[in-house]
């Protein structure tokens, strides 16, 4: 059975109760690593810039302080599927409909970027939000 390593350890644990249960079920069924839970202002900053005021491509709409990334502890990780392969998006599906089976298994609403109509975010889940 696969097991989360140190740095994913680290990112899982600045994530909410709800993210970290999905994630600790989901890794029991198929491998991949948490790149990615809690992130400052700064950083999201940095991620905007991409693409905009820095070279890459654009990797976030958000800026610092309007991201589920953002808030403490993280309502979002970012994931990928082990080993690594950014361009096999097939893969990120797989992990993510194993991580959407317990979320809904488990009465946890959360989304997917990659069913997101307008802007694809293969790497991530976050719990849906609902408006007071």
């Amino acid at each position: 059975m696969p097991t989360f390593g140190s740095r994913s350890e680290e990112n899982l644990s600045t994530c909410a109760d709800d993210i970290r249960f999905i994630a600790r079920e989901a890794i029991k069924v198929i491998d991949f690593s948490v790149t990615c839970g809690h992130r400052t202002n700064e950083e999201q900053d940095d991620l905007y810039a991409s693409g905009r005021t820095k070279p890459g491509r654009i990797i976030t709409f958000k800026r610092g302080g309007e991201s589920v990334h953002n808030t403490f502890p993280s309502l979002a990780l970012d994931f990928a599927p082990y080993p690594i392969d950014w361009s096999d998006l097939v893969r990120f599906g797989v992990v993510a409909g194993v991580m959407k089976y317990i979320a809904w298994k488990e009465g946890i609403d959360m989304t997917w970027g990659g069913d997101w109509p307008n802007f694809k975010d293969y790497p991530h889940i976050q719990l849906r939000l609902r408006n007071a």
